[in-house]
C-alpha cells in the first residue's frame, strides 16, 4: 500500500494576505504556498493541519488524494448562494455533507473504496475539479447527485439496506462537463453508474438570452439594484457571489413564471 498523499488547499474569493501565508507556512515549512494556493504532498508522514480547519479560516476549495484509495473535496460556499432545502436532499452517510460556516457552508464529500485503483495527475485534475465549485454557486447540483449515486452504489456493494427517498435527479446528466466527468472518477463511478443516471435526467435548461436579462433587470425593485451596486463598489462581497446571487434570482424568477403561465 503506498504512502502517498496529497493536499491541495485553493483560495479562489480572495487571495491570501502575507499574514496568512506566513500562519500557513507555520503549519507546513515544505509546502508550496502563494496567495492563492496551498500544496504539499508526502511520500511518509503526514499533513499537521486540520484540513477542514483551514477551509473554514482561509479557503474556498480542498482536495485531498491518497494512495489507499481515500478522496476528500471541499467547496466553501455563501449561503446565499445555496438552495440548502434542497442541497441537502443530496447528503449521505458517508460521501456528502454540508457544514455550516458563519455565513457560508461547506460542502465536504468523500469516498473510499476497498482495493481502489490508485489516480491522480495531480495538478491538471485538480484545477477541473475546483471548477466544479461555480456549479454549486449556480445551482447546478449535479455533481452533489453524482456524490449521492456513488454511495448508493456503495450500499449496493455492501448489500445494505438503502430506504431512504431518492434525491431529484438534475437535469443534463446525459451531457457532462470534463469537471463533472472528472469529479465522477474521483467518487469512483463507472459507466453502468452514469447511464443509470443517464437515463433519469432531463435536459439542461437554455441559458437566459441578452434580452431576457435585460428585461429582467429593467424590472428589478430599484432598491436591489441599489444594494447590489453599493455591495460590489463597497466590496462586502466578490464580483463572483453577486453575479450568481443576481443569476440565481433570474432564474427563481424564471421558473415560477413558466409556473403562473
Amino acid at each position: 500500500m503506498s504512502e502517498y498523499q496529497y493536499y491541495w488547499f485553493e483560495a479562489i474569493d480572495k487571495p491570501l494576505t502575507v499574514q496568512q501565508q506566513g500562519e500557513l507556512r507555520a503549519i507546513s515549512t515544505r509546502a508550496e504556498i502563494d496567495a492563492r494556493r496551498f500544496v504539499n504532498e508526502y511520500h511518509f508522514g503526514s499533513f499537521k493541519g486540520r484540513p477542514l480547519e483551514l477551509v473554514k479560516q482561509y479557503f474556498d476549495a480542498h482536495i485531498y488524494y491518497a494512495g489507499w484509495s481515500t478522496r476528500v473535496l471541499m467547496f466553501n460556499i455563501p449561503a446565499k448562494c445555496v438552495d440548502l432545502k434542497l442541497a441537502e436532499k443530496y447528503c449521505t452517510e458517508h460521501t456528502f455533507e454540508i457544514v455550516e460556516n458563519g455565513a457560508d457552508l461547506i460542502f465536504c464529500f468523500n469516498i473510499w473504496i476497498e482495493m481502489g485503483e490508485g489516480w491522480w495527475q495531480r495538478n491538471a485534475e485538480a484545477q477541473q475539479l475546483i471548477l466544479l465549485r461555480d456549479d454549486i454557486l449556480g445551482g447546478d447540483y449535479r455533481c452533489l447527485y453524482l456524490a449521492w449515486l456513488a454511495q448508493k452504489r456503495d450500499d449496493h456493494c455492501r448489500k445494505e439496506d438503502n430506504d431512504g427517498i431518492p434525491p431529484p435527479v438534475p437535469a443534463g446528466l446525459r451531457t457532462l462537463t470534463e469537471p463533472l466527468k472528472m469529479f465522477a472518477e474521483f467518487m469512483y463511478l463507472d459507466d453502468a453508474d452514469l447511464e443509470e443516471a443517464a437515463n433519469l435526467s432531463g435536459d439542461r435548461p437554455k441559458p437566459p438570452t441578452t434580452k431576457e436579462l435585460k428585461d429582467w433587470i429593467i424590472a428589478l425593485p430599484e432598491k436591489v439594484k441599489h444594494d447590489t451596486l453599493l455591495s460590489l463598489l463597497a466590496e462586502e462581497e466578490t464580483p463572483q457571489t453577486v453575479r450568481r446571487t443576481l443569476l440565481n434570482r433570474f432564474l427563481k424568477d424564471r421558473r415560477n413564471h413558466k409556473r403562473t403561465k
